[in-house]
């Protein structure tokens, strides 16, 4: 009885050590940079591409910046080529991608010939990315930044690696200790 036990104490401790994560997050990373046709300078972004679940909806996530606007989408919709995107690895940059979200903080800097007055606004945000490298991105109440035909691109980031969840450690750590006392009750 005390092998079985000993046993069966080894392989939870041991399972313990193999990281299966219940939520995958972030599994793909692309960053956007495009020349802005109407705004100073050059509009950037990061687009992420997220699963909570192995094999589960996709979600995705952009952060833009430039001269005159910035916003993060944290659960946006996105489309490519007119379809719902449920490949992972799908690469936004090879065609037509609308990433949208409604009632996000969307933020004006203002300047010279922004449509938009400085502050930050609650409204629904979009971008779009077409086949030859036009785009456009803005609150739905104002386009604020166009990009140059044949301007952006989207290149493929890093992806953080995952990190074990404290429970596991936390297996880990009850089932050495047992071990341990086992040990020296011998």
């Amino acid at each position: 009885m005390k092998k079985l036990t000993l046993a069966l104490i080894l392989a939870t401790s041991t399972l313990s050590l193999v990281t299966v994560p219940l939520s995958a997050g972030t599994i793909a990373v692309w960053n956007f940079s495009g020349v802005c046709s109407d705004c100073p300078g050059n509009g950037t972004g990061v687009l992420s591409v997220n699963q909570d679940l192995p094999n589960g909806p996709l979600t995705f996530g952009f952060a833009y910046s430039s001269a005159w606007i910035s916003y993060t989408m944290t659960n946006a919709t996105a489309t490519f080529e007119g379809q719902p995107v449920t490949n992972p690895s799908f690469n936004p940059g090879s065609g037509y991608l609308i990433l949208s979200q409604a009632n996000i903080a969307f933020t004006s800097f203002g300047g010279a010939g922004n449509p938009m007055p400085a502050g930050t606004i609650t409204d629904s945000v979009f971008f779009a990315r077409l086949g030859d490298g036009t785009w456009q991105t803005g609150a739905n109440s104002s386009n604020s930044d166009f990009g140059v035909a044949q301007s952006s691109t989207f290149t493929q980031g890093s992806v953080p690696s995952g990190v074990p969840e404290p429970s596991s450690y936390a297996l880990m750590g009850g089932g050495l200790a047992v071990l341990i006392g086992l040990r020296r009750r011998r």
